[in-house]
Order: structure tokens, then C-alpha cells, then sequence
């Protein structure tokens, strides 16, 4: 397996590829050790889980979440607090009201442009054929309006120093 040339395309992606490989991991945990370890540069697992899939899935995972990989509502809600001195209760707070808002929004289909995080819009896509699986009577699906968002550097060309 780690010799095939796709999965050796998916090595020489480099550290862009991690966040979808551990995203692979969480549902499938199979075959990415290796090009986990020669993307990062270490290895989490500790010896003697080695060839224990579940647990080798486990390190990678806690090595990503670590590592800004991912977050969770928890882990923001916790970051934010310790920064700013506030209660877990009132960041959250705080957050739900943000993400309300910014929701609110994109229904009403502006734009929400935050400096040095991101721009985010609304698109537009047509409306899908959609087939049901046990009969495969067919039906047109509904006109969809996903959020559409783009980090500051993406858009601006070039990263900001802080």
C-alpha cells in the first residue's frame, strides 16, 4: 500500500494533506500510519501500541487536535476564556450569539468579511436530480445556497506577518 503511486501522491502533498487524512482516520482507521509519520516527521504512538490499529488511530488523532488540526467547540470555548479571563459560560455565550448573528446573515444572503480570519459569502447552486435508491423514482432536488467562506490570505494573495 505505501508504495502506490497514489498513496505516494497523497505524501508528496505534503502537511495540506494531513487535516483530510485524520479526517480519513476518524472513520477509517487503516493504512495512514505511515504516511502520517513521513508527512509530520514523528510518530505519536507509543511502542507499545504499535500494530493496534485502534490505539495508533487514537495517538495520530490526539497528535492532530494538539497540533491545530482540529477544534472543538470545547476546546474553543476553553482557548478563549483563559485568554480573555472570562467564564466558559460567558465565551459560550458570547460564541452562540456571534454564530447566530453571522448565520442570520448569510440567510439574508450578505457578506461577512472579518479582518485576518475570513470572507465569507453565499453561492448559488442548481437544482439536483434526486433519486431514491429503493425504487429509483427520481424527483428534482432543492436550489442550495452553501456558505462559501475563504481565509484572509487565500483572498488577499499573501499571508499577514503579526
Amino acid at each position: 500500500m505505501a508504495i502506490h503511486p497514489a498513496y505516494q501522491q497523497i505524501i508528496g502533498m505534503g502537511k495540506d494533506a494531513i487535516p483530510l487524512i485524520l479526517k480519513e482516520l476518524e472513520k477509517n482507521p487503516n493504512h495512514w500510519f505511515w504516511a502520517l509519520k513521513a508527512i509530520a516527521g514523528e510518530d505519536p504512538v507509543n511502542p507499545e501500541d504499535r500494530g493496534k490499529i485502534a490505539k495508533m488511530a487514537e495517538a495520530w488523532l490526539k497528535w492532530g487536535k494538539e497540533n491545530g488540526y482540529k477544534m472543538t467547540k470545547t476546546d474553543l470555548v476553553g482557548a478563549v476564556a483563559a485568554r480573555a479571563g472570562l467564564s466558559k459560560k460567558a465565551v459560550e455565550e458570547v460564541l452562540r450569539e456571534a454564530f447566530s448573528e453571522i448565520k442570520k446573515g448569510l440567510k439574508r444572503e450578505r457578506e461577512l468579511a472579518y479582518p485576518d480570519f475570513g470572507h465569507f459569502t453565499v453561492g448559488k447552486k442548481k437544482a439536483r436530480i434526486a433519486r431514491n435508491p429503493k425504487n429509483g423514482a427520481t424527483r428534482p432536488g432543492p436550489k442550495r445556497k452553501p456558505a462559501i467562506g475563504k481565509k484572509s490570505a487565500e483572498r488577499n494573495g499573501a499571508s499577514r506577518a503579526d
